[in-house]
């Protein structure tokens, strides 16, 4: 009897050990698992150590207890069954050795991890932007145009757009599409204290959002990285190096401009006529929706303007200059050089949206 409540004692024992060794283990595991979150790897191969310490005692002392639990009692007597015992003893044991041996692979590979750590992935870089890049070339839905000297300005036409120019610009990408109304809504949905513009049809995600004042383009593409293009940038990119009085060429061709000739009296969605491309791959820089340029609008500037980079005139007046003509214009203001400064920085009239434009890194 004093052998059998012995058995029984050290039964309990290994009960009350082994719930301790489980509560000890979940514990643990809790705590890899939230340290490996926290990005604390060191703190969770510790706990993962605790965790598969705490698993080999209880599954040990569960193997050894096979033998106390496989004694059945036969009136009074004692009846061990060996083979049963030990059976579940070396499964057990083998249990515990797996574990470790998983445990041990896994603190490997996050050591391996935190001494070698991957490569982040990177953003696809700018390409080089020259004159000895292929043409147009493209990079995150942007066009680049190389430095160069163009001319600028027109002798004919009104006196506005005189005298005809040459300008050395530096190379810069500018926007290969109108700023969409898919774009912009998001945009407002950062912005909520701005005024949604006129007729918004949030629906049309694929065509330029219009009636956008100046100061919230220039905020617009500000938060994108970008800015809003100089006059001259924006004529460059529009006409190129050849003096082209549309962008697709001399003609004008009323199937690649949406002007007041095509009689939609609306834009036309982003991207509707390819082939009225400027030579870097441009869009619609002749017509659908007119464009805010950053400079300051002075008709006599062109008599003064710098050669070299020309940010625009000072603040002469509080007008800004609009570029390339609407749906509801004519062919004469769709020319890559008509020039139109009527505009308030605040005023938001349908048929004026924008583009960004980007400088090429220093």
């Amino acid at each position: 009897m004093s052998d059998s409540r012995d058995k029984g004692v050290v039964s309990d024992l290994l009960d009350i050990f082994g719930k301790v060794d489980r509560i000890v283990a979940i514990a643990a595991l809790a705590l890899t698992y939230i340290s490996n979150s926290a990005n604390q790897p060191l703190l969770a191969i510790v706990f993962v150590v605790v965790a598969c310490v705490a698993l080999d005692t209880w599954l040990w002392r569960l193997a050894t207890s096979q033998v106390a639990h496989n004694l059945v009692s036969n009136q009074g007597r004692a009846v061990m069954r060996p083979r049963l015992a030990t059976w579940q003893s070396v499964s057990l044991k083998l249990l515990s050795v797996v574990i470790t041996i998983a445990a041990g692979a896994w603190t490997i590979s996050v050591v391996s991890g935190i001494a070698n750590p991957p490569t982040p992935p990177t953003a696809v870089s700018r390409p080089p932007c020259s004159k000895d890049s292929y043409l147009p070339l493209e990079w995150n839905n942007m066009v680049c145009v190389p430095e160069g000297n163009f001319w600028m300005g027109s002798d004919d036409g009104p006196q506005n757009n005189r005298p005809r120019h040459q300008v050395f610009l530096s190379a810069f990408w500018i926007d290969k599409f109108e700023v969409s109304l898919g774009q912009y809504a998001k945009f407002l949905q950062a912005h909520p204290e701005l005024s949604t513009p006129e007729d918004w049809n949030a629906s049309r995600t694929n065509y330029p959002v219009d009636a956008v004042n100046w100061t919230d383009a220039q905020l617009f593409c500000h938060e994108a990285g970008k800015r809003l293009p100089t006059e001259a940038e924006w004529e460059k990119a529009a006409r190129g190096e050849n003096e082209f009085v549309y962008p697709y060429g001399n003609v004008f061709n009323a199937a690649l401009s949406n002007s007041a000739q095509t009689h939609l009296a609306e834009p036309w969605r982003i991207g509707y006529a390819p082939d009225g491309k400027s030579p870097y791959g441009a869009l619609d820089m002749a017509g659908n929706v007119a464009e805010w340029v950053n400079d300051l609008y002075d008709p006599e500037y062109y008599s003064t303007e710098k050669k070299l980079d020309p940010p625009g005139p000072g603040p002469l007046s509080s007008n800004h200059v609009v570029r390339g003509g609407s749906y509801a214009d004519g062919p004469e203001l769709l020319r890559t050089f008509s020039r139109v400064g009527i505009y308030e920085p605040s005023d938001a009239f349908p048929g004026i949206g924008f583009r960004c434009a980007l400088s090429k890194p220093q």
